[in-house]
């Protein structure tokens, strides 16, 4: 078994979890709350501690604010600084969707179309933690059509009168879930998520929101992303559109064919076992176990070099950032 710290600074506690500034915060106070985990810190990093301290127990699984030296650490991108005691730890980085990690032993990404290697992993993102799914005594019948994600990421087709007019046809209603009220899918039809983000951006994208269709029971539509195209084994898995007239025409294929509609649903049903969070927390535990291993086995850590490599990557990242127009 290993032994692992989650690093949380005092001031996202204080802000957002001030439940968790005692000496032994309890992960009762997170599972029970998922409506507050919304932020990426949030679901990487408070919910992957609560969650294994749960299955493990705080002794192993324990919540720190900052990295200490010789310690296996798993840090989110925003906190994995030299102030956080990054290069003191065997440390273990979750990118999410930020440009690269200047520093860390492992890094973890989120969108299964990455290359792994020695020191790159892919951890599927965690489900969307208290989610409803949708009533299935709603049958094959299509009221609802809700855009799922962020309002900056809303395109602009999707907010003109055409659109919705052209969904009022069909019979169908357009509403929004949007900035974190993405929970309850109990009276939502189908899903739709588009964004206009560049290329490198989409690159670091997790396929949430396909996954999070499959878990409610609702057929999504979706643009093509890597992250998406990576886990497609079948055309049921969702439905591609890039604009509104082929958005339009997915809606009017679920409205017109039940069939495919209640093949979508059923072929959601199969493959959200695999991102389960009791299969996603056996991710976790193997990748703790083999970074625990490689800790061992490299000994301590050269704190200076560490910090001079951190911060020739944070003049990499500037770079890059502008060379490849990064925006999100």
């Amino acid at each position: 078994m290993y032994e692992v710290d989650f690093v949380l600074p005092r001031r996202h506690r204080e802000r957002f979890w001030p439940e968790l500034l005692c000496a032994t915060p309890s992960p009762r106070v997170v599972l029970d709350s998922p409506e507050r985990i919304v932020g990426g810190v949030d679901a990487w990093i408070v919910q992957t501690w609560a969650i294994l301290a749960q299955k493990h127990g705080q002794e192993k699984v324990r919540l720190v604010e900052r990295g200490e030296a010789g310690a296996l650490c798993v840090f989110h991108y925003d906190h994995a600084t030299l102030r956080n005691g990054v290069h003191l730890s065997y440390s273990v980085v979750v990118r999410a969707d930020r440009p690269p990690v200047p520093l860390a032993d492992t890094v973890i990404e989120q969108n299964p179309a990455v290359h792994e290697n020695r020191r790159v992993r892919y951890i599927p993102h965690w489900p969307q933690p208290g989610l409803i799914p949708r009533n299935r005594s709603r049958g094959g019948k299509i009221e609802r059509l809700a855009y799922v994600g962020s309002d900056m990421y809303l395109p602009a087709y999707m907010q003109s009168a055409d659109f919705k007019d052209a969904l009022a046809a069909m019979g169908v209603e357009f509403v929004h879930m949007l900035n974190g009220n993405w929970r309850d899918h109990s009276t939502v039809d189908v899903l739709v998520a588009a964004r206009d983000v560049p290329a490198c951006v989409l690159e670091v994208k997790p396929a949430s929101k396909l996954v999070n269709a499959w878990m409610a029971g609702v057929p999504i539509i979706l643009n093509e992303e890597p992250a998406y195209e990576a886990l497609r084994e079948s055309p049921a898995d969702y439905l591609s559109a890039h604009d509104a007239r082929t958005v339009l025409s997915a809606v009017n294929l679920l409205v017109s064919d039940p069939e495919t509609y209640a093949a979508m649903v059923a072929n959601g049903d199969k493959r959200k076992v695999d991102y389960s969070p009791e299969n996603i927390a056996s991710a976790w535990d193997d990748l703790l176990l083999d970074c625990s291993r490689r800790r061992r086995e490299n000994g301590c850590v050269d704190k200076s070099r560490r910090m001079i490599c951190y911060w020739l990557s944070k003049l990499y990242n500037r770079v890059w950032i502008v060379m490849r127009r990064w925006h999100d």
